[in-house]
This record gives structure tokens, C-alpha cells and sequence, in this order.
């Protein structure tokens, strides 16, 4: 689930967001490009932050309940949940004030922080609940 929903629906959203940023046909005169690019902001945003809270509040928990030593590493993962909420933040204010460069830089730079944040955390959840398993 946690691969799927990271790999699938959260990176897709922030590259749907993207492609809005970048090719804007016509210069967004044929279409409500505006309000396409909003809604697809307002859509990563509500996933985003509903992502990131049910892992802090039940993933991450059970994994500290049930391995005493990830701590440490989990107190890292929720370190860049801030960070993502930073970015989610910045994004979501460059678009509201029309910053269409400035939305696109933020957007490219929460990519890659998502993408190490996925890895990251996939290695992390997978070895906790792993020595479970052993």
C-alpha cells in the first residue's frame, strides 16, 4: 500500500501538477488552465496531507510499539514530513499568486525530495517490519 499510494497516486499528482505548469496551451487562453492547475494543487495537497498524517498516526506508532530500536530512524522520516509540508506550502502559495516559474521550480525541487523520501522510507518500514518477521 505505502509503495503503491507513493508510486502511484502522490508523485503522479505532483507530475500532473507539473505538466499544468509547463505546457500551457496557448498561454491558457482556450482553456481554464488556471483553474485546472488549482484544482489538481488543491487535489496533491488533501492526498498529501492525508498521506502523511495516517502514517504518523498509525503507521508510524505501531512500528515504534513493535520494534523498540526505530525510533531514531522513524524521528528522520517525520523530520521530512515537515519538509514536505514546506514544500506543499510553498507550492500551493506560488500558484495561488499566478508564479507559474516559481511553482514549476518549488514542484521540481518536492520531486526529488518525495522520490528520496520514498526510497527512504520504503527501506526504513521494510526492514522494521522485517525483523518482526524474524
Amino acid at each position: 500500500m505505502i509503495q503503491n499510494e507513493h508510486d502511484g497516486v502522490l508523485t503522479g499528482a505532483l507530475a500532473e501538477i507539473m505538466r499544468h505548469l509547463k505546457f500551457r496551451p496557448y498561454d491558457g487562453i482556450a482553456d481554464d488552465v488556471e483553474g485546472a492547475l488549482q484544482g489538481a494543487a488543491d487535489a496533491f495537497v488533501d492526498k498529501l496531507a492525508r498521506h502523511l498524517r495516517h502514517e504518523e498516526e498509525v503507521l508510524f506508532p505501531a512500528i515504534r510499539a513493535a520494534v523498540p530500536d526505530a525510533s531514531g530512524p522513524i524521528e528522520r522520516l517525520e523530520e521530512e514530513h515537515r519538509l514536505l509540508r514546506v514544500y506543499a506550502t510553498e507550492l500551493a502559495y506560488r500558484i495561488k499568486e499566478k508564479d507559474q516559474e516559481g511553482a514549476y521550480e518549488v514542484s521540481r525541487s518536492f520531486l526529488a525530495a518525495l522520490f528520496d523520501h520514498i526510497d527512504r522510507e520504503r527501506k526504513i518500514v521494510d526492514e522494521r517490519l522485517g525483523a518482526l518477521k524474524a
